[in-house]
């Protein structure tokens, strides 16, 4: 790749990091040209020593990367992409506030692709019963809470 572009769109071509870094590869179109970099890092909200949150991208999804030097060797994944092929997620069990259909950006989840569902629905301030997991089998689990406020 010849560009002094820094930022690009790809496609996720491996996500096996025979070292266990949790690095992908991934194809960029540069110039009319298909290329794939080597396992490059993918961001992660929290990265420690054993710790952090770990959500790396399947292959066929399309991420954002950033090339750190003018040569195009060095990159990270800076996050994924939805498209018209790959789009949002949704709940399925609050679809008037699903991907904020209803204007009030309520809803804040996790969606697995077996259908695992980490949500936090914040449409009442004043409870966090509305948080909940959830698995594809219907199956729930809640949490309580009240907030007091002085």
């Amino acid at each position: 790749m010849s560009s002094n572009q820094v930022f690009f769109y790809g496609i996720v071509t491996d996500n096996q990091d025979p070292d266990k870094l949790g690095r992908v590869k991934v194809a960029v179109e540069s110039a009319g040209a298909d290329n794939e970099t080597p396992l490059i890092p993918v961001l992660a909200a929290q990265a420690g020593k054993e710790s952090g949150m770990f959500m790396l991208p399947d292959v066929d999804d399309q991420v954002f990367i950033a090339f750190l030097d003018p040569q195009h060797w060095h990159a990270v994944v800076l996050g994924g992409v939805w498209s018209p092929s790959s789009q949002p997620p949704k709940t399925d069990e609050n679809s008037g506030s699903d991907l904020n259909a209803d204007g009030e950006n309520n809803p804040r989840f996790h969606r697995s692709r077996a259908g695992m569902v980490l949500i936090f629905d914040e449409s009442d301030a004043d409870r966090l019963d509305n948080s909940r997991i959830s698995t594809a089998y219907g199956t729930h689990a809640g949490m309580t809470a009240s907030i007091s406020h002085s």
